[in-house]
């Protein structure tokens, strides 16, 4: 028997020449176990990613009740299950159909030498059938594979396998960067791809793109000589595009010293843990006194709370940098408004009766200022009307403390704070080093320090004493 069936019957014929019209038919119906395969047949053609109606069918009996359906590109080996374990109906004739859908089919590697398998398991044995050749016409997106890691900004290559498509079809590609939910309307290249002739092509990621683990290209058959390849659609798996990139602060927005902001940032692929940097400039960050140290971070979007410090730089030309293992990012330029006091500095010693610089930094002022002179927080002076970013200070006697500070207020109600500094009544010279307890060994070589506070000419003679003076 040749076919499988539920209804089987035999028929015996005589042939000898002597004899005619004498035969005997089997009294009831026997059963021909076994599965044939029904469709696909030989070279026809089934679009992989597509759904067709009841387009996979065998005819099966006497061999239980479940059959599996397996699927090969080389049509001989590495099969892949595509249906499991699905009903296996065996009452006359004991067809089976099922669809060909595209949640089945999108990720089989299309192939001119595809073959399914048919496999039936019962309580009477295994049964195997298989299809003649067919064609899975479409394109399969081979790299990126799942979960590849494509950097931003760097060259990569994307690849696919291609079948059936016309040698004349061109395509483009497009990205998704929420696990195609969504595409960029503007395709990937700026111009069409021969996906029918060629089966890779180099992208270089843009410096600008979002990082993410949820990235997916699709490519799109804009062209062809074959009307049925025109507007044919794949998508890749999910892939990482590793990198980080700032949101807050955008280019342009004005942030204050004294004020918090988010600092919000997308990460992809990067490290555990990120630094933050400031740069009053945009262009010498400061690598000590750090934004954010050591804060642990997340694929996807990172905040953290910055409290501006009154001590950094204003400016209109600041940046961020974020820093993971071996990525960095720098912020669009943006501004720090308000007022940085430079001078007096913390270790400097000022005498009375003297006139010594005040020195500042204004960004988004009205540039009119009141200066303060401040003891243990206290004014003890107050200068109106300053413009400008210095003001020349005649050194009041009623500062005269170790507890000095300068405050200098804009109108529009920016301030800044000098460190504390010390003003003394007349000038001085204080020993820094060595310390009273220092302990001294002959011989070797140690620096002395000392501080100047107020005006003295500026060579100094260094004496002395083993027994006091």
């Amino acid at each position: 028997p040749t076919r499988p069936t539920a209804r089987a019957r035999a028929m015996l014929i005589a042939t000898d020449g002597s004899v005619t019209n004498m035969y005997d038919v089997s009294d009831s119906d026997f059963t021909v176990k076994g599965v044939i395969t029904e469709s696909p047949t030989n070279d026809q053609v089934y679009t992989v990613g597509s759904n067709l109606v009841n387009a996979i069918q065998w005819t099966s009996a006497g061999i239980g009740d479940k059959a599996s359906v397996f699927y090969s590109s080389s049509g001989s080996d590495n099969w892949i299950k595509i249906i499991d374990n699905t009903f296996n109906d065996e009452v006359y004739p004991g067809l089976n159909q099922r669809d060909w859908t595209r949640t089945m089919t999108k990720d089989l590697d299309p192939s001119e030498n595809a073959r399914l398998r048919v496999d039936a398991i019962g309580s009477f044995g295994n049964f195997t059938n298989y299809t003649p050749l067919f064609v899975a016409r479409g394109i399969k997106v081979s790299k990126p594979v799942s979960n590849e890691v494509f950097g931003i900004g760097d060259s990569e290559s994307i690849n696919w396998l291609e079948s059936g498509i016309d040698a004349t079809a061109v395509a483009q590609f497009f990205l998704s960067l929420d696990g195609g939910a969504t595409y960029d309307v503007n395709p990937l290249f700026p111009w069409d791809t021969q996906v029918g002739v060629f089966t890779g092509a180099n992208w270089t990621v843009a410096s600008d793109t979002d990082p993410t683990v949820n990235a997916m290209l699709k490519v799109v058959i804009t062209n062809s000589s074959a009307p049925a390849d025109v507007n044919y659609e794949v998508e890749s798996k999910p892939f990482t595009l590793r990198g980080l990139k700032f949101q807050t602060p955008a280019g342009g927005a004005n942030w204050e010293l004294g004020t918090t902001r988010q600092v919000t940032f997308l990460s992809a692929g990067a490290g555990v843990f990120a630094d933050i940097q400031y740069a009053y400039n945009g262009v010498d960050f400061d690598t000590v006194d750090l934004v954010a140290d050591d804060i642990l971070i997340y694929d996807g979007l990172n905040t953290n709370d910055w409290g501006i410090e009154f001590a950094r730089t204003p400016s209109t030309n600041a940046k961020l940098r974020v820093i993971s293992g071996s990525l960095t990012a720098d912020s669009e330029a943006f501004t720090v408004g308000g007022v940085l006091v430079t001078q007096p500095q913390g270790t400097d010693i000022w005498a009375a009766g003297e006139t010594n610089r005040i020195e500042w930094i204004s960004v988004g002022t009205d540039g009119t200022n009141t200066i303060e002179v401040l003891v243990s927080n206290v004014p003890v002076q107050t200068i109106t009307g300053v413009t400008g970013t210095y003001y020349d200070w005649p050194v009041s006697s009623n500062a005269v403390s170790a507890d000095v500070a300068i405050r200098v207020t804009d109108t529009g109600g920016y301030s800044g704070e000098s460190p504390q500094f010390e003003v003394v009544s007349e000038p001085l010279i204080k020993i820094i080093s060595p310390a009273p307890g220092d302990f001294v060994k002959v011989s070797d070589v140690y620096k002395i320090q000392w501080s100047q506070g107020g005006s003295m000419p500026p060579t100094f003679q260094v004496v002395y004493s083993t027994n006091d003076f």
